[in-house]
């Protein structure tokens, strides 16, 4: 058992619910652990790791409160988009950097929504001016590479990067096959780098792939709107995002995975308090801890806590 599980665990002193120290971990990743709990295979516990991101490839160990700070934030922003008629896999917040989340089967692509043209995009779209202001946000979508086997997707050959920007091209959905291909706009004729997206891993349904995938851009841009104008409410600038979406057992679509504090650039006073600040930026841990610090106390005295204080649907 990991020593961030250890204190996810609830303690169980009178020996009752033995069950709730029983788990598998299903992802190890780099800043938090997905992990199944014995007594309910049908929710998953998403354990927040205490790490801030130094470059593309280190991560660096911090003190503990990151990943309660991470947790809070997370709770409130699905909260948040609960109350605006976005439906999410929370559940519960289990500890202080632990949240309980339905078990979904995820759709094996990140969206991301973009206000400003900053990181990647002005380098993977030259003609874009770096830092401009989009009038209305654009919706990028990335094809997970970093576990090519995991769920329904698979690459015949595992390409370089974590991520590849990919586009649709076709929906075979009406054949028997029911398998759309998704390519690298960077080598469409290389068959290496195709990947193949079943829609039979997910619960049955007569939505075709094409129209899975416009349902997620659509509710990603209504996810950025959203966030935006809350943050706007606390003098906060949203500049982009990561969202992950994935289906439950009964074929619903929900927001997945975390959307916290390094999912998003915000800007505050002109400066970034979100990811990746730390390399971009050249900043030290303390500095970079006491953005963090800043955000969430300004998020969690907003009031959105509680539903009914939530701003209203857009």
């Amino acid at each position: 058992m990991t020593e961030d599980f250890q204190r996810c665990s609830l303690s169980q002193k009178t020996g009752k619910n033995r069950e709730d120290k029983m788990h598998t971990t299903i992802r190890d990743g780099i800043f938090k652990n997905i992990v199944v709990p014995f007594y309910d295979t049908q929710t998953v516990l998403l354990v927040s790791k205490q790490v801030i991101q130094f470059d593309k490839n280190n991560f660096i160990p911090v003190a503990r409160r990151k990943a309660v700070w991470v947790t809070d934030v997370a709770e409130i922003v699905f909260k948040l988009l609960e109350a605006n008629n976005i439906k999410t896999a929370f559940l519960k917040k289990r500890e202080s950097n632990c949240l309980q989340e339905k078990r979904l089967i995820m759709f094996p692509t990140t969206f991301i929504v973009r206000r400003f043209s900053l990181g990647t995009y002005p380098i993977r779209n030259p003609y874009i001016e770096y830092g401009i202001e989009m009038t209305s946000p654009i919706v990028e979508m990335f094809f997970h590479t970093d576990s090519p086997n995991v769920g329904s997707a698979h690459f015949r050959k595992e390409p370089t990067h974590r991520r590849m920007q990919v586009q649709f091209l076709h929906d075979q959905s009406g054949k028997k096959i029911k398998d759309a291909v998704l390519h690298h706009p960077e080598y469409p004729d290389i068959s290496d780098h195709k990947c193949f997206v079943s829609l039979s891993a997910f619960p049955p349904s007569r939505i075709s792939l094409e129209q899975r995938i416009l349902d997620m851009e659509i509710l990603s841009k209504k996810i950025f709107e959203v966030l935006e104008a809350f943050f706007n409410s606390i003098g906060i600038k949203l500049t982009d995002v990561k969202i992950e979406f994935g289906y439950s057992h009964e074929g619903e679509l929900l927001v997945g995975d975390l959307i916290s504090l390094d999912s998003w650039r915000i800007l505050i006073d002109g400066k970034n308090h979100g990811k990746k600040m730390l390399f971009e930026e050249n900043l030290d841990i303390a500095e970079v801890m006491s953005r963090l610090e800043k955000v969430t106390e300004m998020i969690r005295g907003s009031g959105i806590t509680d539903p009914k204080k939530i701003i209203p649907s857009l």
